[in-house]
C-alpha cells in the first residue's frame, strides 16, 4: 500500500485536555506518514503553551489571533498545507475525539483505489453512550430537503460493530473528514461560522462528479459537541446556519424555508409543553 503524506488539523478552542488525549490516540495508530498540525483559535485560557510543553516539536502549533470559527480555523492551517505542497491528503478532526489505531491506513487504502473519491470519512461512534463504547454516532450522510434540516445520518444510534462496509453518501461530518489535494481544492466556505461548512463542501463536490466516501473499517469515537451550547440563542444561530445552507445549495429554498419554520416552531412548542 502506498503511503502519501497526510496533514491532520487539529482546531482547539479552550479544549486543551480533549486535544491532549486526541494527540495521544494518533500518536498510536499504524500508518506512518502524517503530521499532526494543530490551530488554537484564540483560547481563553493558555491552551497553546500547555500542547506546546506536552507535545514539543512532535506537533506544529498555529495561534490565530481571534476565534474565526471552524471554517477559517482550519482554512488558516489547510492554506499553510497547500502552500507547502508536500501532503497528498488533508484530515479535519475534532479534538474532542480519538481514533482507532488503523482509522487513517483504512481512509488511505480505499482513497487510493478509486480516482473518483475527493473526500472519506470514517464510522463515528459516541464516546461514551451511557456506558457504551459500540454507538454509532455517525454512518455516513444523506441529504433529503423534505426533511428539516435537510442533512441527515445515518444509522445513528444503532449499535453496530459491521465491517468492510464503503460506501457512497452525501456527506461526511467535519469531525473527520480527510480530503484528497490532488481532486479538490480543500478550503472550506467561510459564510459558515460553526457548522454546515463540512456539507456544504461535499454537496459541491459531488456536483463536479466527484465522489464523497463512507468507510466502515475507519473507527474514531466523538465526545459529539462539548463545544457547541444548548442555550435558545445557540439554537437560533444552528437554525440560521441550516437556512444559509438550503439557500446555498437548493433552488427551491424560498418554498423550504418557511417550511422548516412552521416545523421549527412546532418543535420549540412541543418541548416547552413538556416542561
Amino acid at each position: 500500500m502506498k503511503t502519501p503524506k497526510v496533514s491532520i488539523i487539529i482546531l482547539n478552542w479552550n479544549g486543551w485536555k480533549d486535544t491532549i488525549e486526541c494527540i495521544n490516540s494518533i500518536k498510536k495508530i499504524s500508518y506512518p506518514n502524517y503530521e499532526i498540525i494543530v490551530v488554537d483559535n484564540a483560547s481563553k485560557g493558555n491552551d497553546s503553551n500547555i500542547l506546546k510543553k506536552k507535545f514539543g516539536n512532535s506537533i506544529r502549533l498555529i495561534k490565530n489571533k481571534e476565534n474565526y470559527g471552524f471554517a477559517r480555523g482550519n482554512n488558516v492551517a489547510i492554506k499553510q498545507v497547500l502552500r507547502e505542497n508536500k501532503s497528498q491528503y488533508v484530515l479535519l478532526l475534532n479534538n474532542d475525539t480519538t481514533v482507532d489505531k488503523n482509522f487513517l491506513t483504512e481512509l488511505v487504502e480505499v482513497a487510493e483505489k478509486d480516482e473518483k473519491i475527493a473526500i472519506l470519512g470514517p464510522k463515528m461512534y459516541y464516546y461514551d453512550y451511557n456506558g457504551k463504547k459500540n454507538i454509532i454516532w455517525f454512518g455516513g450522510g444523506k441529504i433529503n430537503w423534505k426533511k428539516y434540516p435537510g442533512y441527515h445520518h445515518i444509522d445513528q444510534f444503532k449499535e453496530e460493530n459491521r465491517l468492510g462496509k464503503v460506501i457512497e453518501v452525501d456527506w461526511i461530518s467535519g469531525a473527520c473528514l480527510m480530503m484528497n489535494l490532488k481532486r479538490i481544492n480543500p478550503l472550506l466556505n467561510e459564510d459558515y461560522f460553526f457548522g454546515c461548512e463540512d456539507i456544504d463542501k461535499c454537496i459541491k463536490t459531488k456536483r463536479q462528479g466527484l465522489d464523497v466516501f463512507y468507510v466502515s473499517n475507519s473507527i474514531i469515537w466523538h465526545k459529539v459537541s462539548k463545544s457547541r451550547k444548548k442555550s435558545m440563542i445557540q439554537n437560533f444561530k444552528a437554525d440560521l446556519t441550516n437556512f444559509k445552507l438550503t439557500k446555498n445549495n437548493n433552488s427551491f429554498w424560498i418554498f423550504l424555508i418557511p417550511y422548516y419554520s412552521i416545523i421549527i416552531l412546532i418543535k420549540f412548542i412541543i418541548k416547552n409543553l413538556k416542561k
